[in-house]
């Protein structure tokens, strides 16, 4: 699961299981950073591929 976080809500989503990736990036007035989970749906995490 991917989303786009505003860098002040990193930590809130840290605790949900999500990782930040990348650099942090701006856009409409805020800093954002890319966050990734990994779940049993994610095809990246799959040990197969």
């Amino acid at each position: 699961m991917l989303l786009n976080a505003r860098i002040e809500k990193v930590s809130f989503y840290q605790k949900f299981g999500f990782e930040s990736y990348g650099h942090p990036y701006d856009k409409n007035g805020h800093t954002y950073l890319k966050m990734i989970r990994h779940d049993s749906r994610c095809a990246m995490c799959d040990s197969r591929y």
